[in-house]
């Protein structure tokens, strides 16, 4: 896997980081290394060169996700390093009068010091993408104990994903029940990103869908019968079946989910 030293724009803060190959942001990629740690030193030494703060070393505070009445509000800390970070960008919002922003209200202002601590639990800070590069990682990402990985996933996705750990990576796919098919075996090695983690789930759910809606079909999707029928000839149209049957949407019988075979 590749990393990317990168240089982008955080609520108009231009600041300094390492992705992953599956970056496709619009900053710019100032080197490309062979491993995280030499992206990360890399970066540190760029950031210093130029005077500029860390991706990491950024935090975002936005509570409108909060409000539906478009709030404007927002700040933006950087850490010190000593256990405290500085506003070094805010803006008010004077229009949500709904919930007493009007023009006396002050959401933050630039020199404010606030512990990390107290900083980390506001409810508005906009969470960053975090790497993980050991199981332990990926634990606390998941919000589980290591020996409780294997279950969450399979319990917390509707294909029942698998997942197996190696020294170097993580394996993860799905068998879909009642056919020969597996989805594609996904192997992330560390370290890698949240982000990737999480779309990889995503990808072998959305494949394991795409296997269970093309061999799945109960005997009457796509036949145009649009009405429940019995019992007896649901058992009678199962006996009768040779081959899989793509599930039809639409389908009465089924509604539209296909069959467990």
């Amino acid at each position: 896997m590749k990393w990317f030293v990168v240089v982008d724009y955080i609520h108009g803060i231009q600041c300094v980081g390492i992705n992953d190959e599956d970056y496709f942001g619009d900053g710019e990629i100032i080197s490309t290394h062979a491993t995280v740690d030499e992206a990360e030193a890399a970066a540190c030494a760029y950031a210093k060169e130029n005077n500029l703060p860390l991706f990491e070393d950024i935090y975002v505070l936005d509570p409108s996700s909060r409000y539906n009445h478009g709030c404007t509000a927002y700040a933006v800390f950087q850490g010190k390093g000593d256990g405290t970070a500085v506003c070094i960008k805010a803006e008010s919002c004077n229009h949500c009068w709904q919930v007493g922003h009007d023009d006396n209200f002050i959401y933050a202002q630039v020199g404010d010091v606030i512990s990390m601590e107290n900083l980390l639990q506001k409810s508005d800070l906009v969470q960053q993408d975090t790497i993980i590069k050991c199981v332990a990682d990926l634990a606390k990402e998941i919000g589980v104990d290591v020996e409780g990985i294997k279950k969450a996933i399979y319990k917390n996705t509707d294909c029942g994903a698998w997942i197996e750990f190696e020294n170097d990576c993580i394996k993860m796919g799905s068998i879909v029940e009642g056919v020969d098919e597996c989805t594609e075996t996904h192997i992330l090695e560390y370290p890698f990103s949240a982000n990737v983690f999480w779309s990889a789930l995503q990808s072998i759910e959305d494949q394991a869908n795409e296997i269970w809606n093309n061999t799945h079909g109960c005997p009457y999707c796509g036949t145009g019968i649009r009405e429940k029928v019995s019992d007896k000839e649901c058992e009678e149209a199962l006996d009768s079946m040779s081959e899989y049957i793509s599930v039809d949407p639409e389908c009465k019988v089924c509604n539209g989910k296909g069959i467990v075979i």
